[in-house]
């Protein structure tokens, strides 16, 4: 087969899988724009905005809101959360967090229930804890922080010193300014 051909027939199982998931419930706003694979485990009431890819063993719960332009890869979505113009891989966001714009959930990224991952937020490899945000402009790699802690703006937890990787730890309901490095 040619190119076109291919593409003709990726459009086609895009409109039957979608076709599907909108038969069982779920709100896709633009199915054009939509690219969900056929593994993909998605419950009624969801909404998936335009421009957004669901791919892999991805799951997503109940009231979940995705997008617009969001790709999560691998992810578990929780009930009444939010995933909004991002990006995540292996990562499992809890019931009624929050997420972007903007934001990079890279592997290994636990958000726990009520927490806030902003804009242009990384994390790796991390927990948030339950009502805890790291609202924008951060990095946040190899950190655990614990429930209702406030990450200010422009932290950098530095958790590579050339060799090897070390682990910050924050506890529950902490404070940390904007414009800080934590270093390991």
């Amino acid at each position: 087969n040619d190119r076109t051909q291919l593409a003709e027939c990726a459009a086609i199982m895009r409109d039957r899988i979608n076709n599907q998931h909108m038969l069982n419930g779920v709100t896709i706003i633009d199915p054009t724009t939509t690219w969900i694979d056929a593994e993909v485990i998605i419950e009624p009431d969801v909404v998936i905005y335009p421009s957004s890819a669901i791919s892999g063993k991805s799951i997503i719960k109940s009231a979940a809101i995705i997008g617009p332009r969001t790709t999560l890869v691998d992810c578990e979505v929780a009930e009444e959360a939010s995933v909004i113009e991002s990006f995540a891989t292996k990562s499992k966001i809890g019931e009624g967090a929050k997420v972007g714009p903007y934001a990079y959930l890279r592997k290994g990224s636990l958000l726990d229930n009520e927490s806030k991952v902003g804009a242009f937020v990384e994390i790796k490899n991390s927990t948030i804890g339950k009502g805890s945000k790291v609202a924008h402009l951060s990095y946040v790699g190899d950190v655990q922080i614990g429930q209702e802690s406030n990450i200010g703006a422009a932290t950098v937890f530095v958790n590579y010193d050339g060799e090897n990787k070390h682990q910050t730890k924050i506890g529950d309901q902490v404070r940390i300014g904007s414009d800080t490095m934590l270093v390991a």
